[in-house]
């Protein structure tokens, strides 16, 4: 059994490492607060996070890969998710919003946590 040595990288492109890595850490702290799992995607074109929301049948797919919306901007876009797949008939969206900061994926991630069974966002 042949095992094969890893890769060594000493540095990362900067273009690589804003894929892999693209929120920043308001952004994670803000879903540990909400209590989501996130679920990672990514490849040579960019990535996909699927955020799962514990209390709710709810989540959110936020991605930046080439040729999305915003992404040469370093922008991302967001779209709603209802048991994984995506939704189009929220009262937060009916689609996929684009050319989102991170502020404004926080903000929707914080709208997303409070949606209803019926797509509401709750007070």
């Amino acid at each position: 059994m042949t095992t094969e040595k890893p890769i060594e990288i000493k540095s990362w492109p900067q273009s690589l490492s804003t894929i892999l890595h693209p929120f920043k850490p308001e952004v994670w702290m803000e879903l540990d607060k909400l209590g989501c799992f996130v679920e990672t995607r990514h490849n040579a074109n960019g990535f996909a996070y699927i955020i799962h929301y514990p209390d709710t049948k709810y989540g959110a797919s936020v991605i930046k890969k080439r040729g999305s919306h915003g992404a040469d901007k370093d922008l991302f876009e967001l779209s709603v998710t209802w048991e994984g797949h995506l939704c189009y008939d929220t009262q937060i969206t009916d689609g996929v919003i684009e050319n989102l900061t991170d502020g404004d994926v926080m903000t929707l991630l914080r709208l997303i946590a409070r949606l209803d069974e019926k797509g509401r966002i709750r007070k």
